[in-house]
């Protein structure tokens, strides 16, 4: 009797097993379909966010050092809807991704100039072909 019991006990232990690693294993697939689901729709919505960005590119007077740059970045980035944001005070240039949706160009000018900074709206640069040397020369 003791034997019919324990081989009895060995068995439901096994079947116990058995159901167990089936359902590990299906968890672990679902997981990784549930991750593969979350990174695809992840691509998708941010490719659908650049479409709605726009770039501004400016002028700063009066940015003269990387502190400069940090104190614009830091008034800048408050602004809703700032996306990137790249200054060079060698150069006294940056330029913004923003949406549009949610900060208009004046209001990222208006922040600049609060600061205590004279910011303006780059002009583009125009490219020039000088004798086969390509060059660029800004409108002025």
């Amino acid at each position: 009797m003791q034997k019919k019991t324990r081989r009895l006990e060995n068995t439901i232990r096994s079947n116990k097993l058995k159901r167990l690693k089936k359902y590990l294993l299906l968890g672990f697939i679902l997981g990784v379909f549930i991750i593969g689901i979350v990174i695809v729709f992840k691509g998708q919505q941010a490719s659908s966010v650049d479409k709605d960005l726009s770039v501004v590119r400016v002028t700063v007077e009066g940015m003269t050092c990387e502190e400069c740059e940090g104190s614009i970045k830091k008034v800048v980035k408050k602004l809703r809807g700032i996306y990137k944001l790249e200054m060079n005070h060698e150069a006294g240039t940056g330029y913004i991704q923003f949406d549009h949706k949610k900060v208009s160009e004046a209001d990222i000018l208006a922040q600049i100039n609060e600061a205590g900074y004279i910011a303006q709206k780059r002009k583009p640069s125009k490219l020039k072909v000088l004798n086969y040397n390509v060059q660029f020369q800004a409108h002025q």
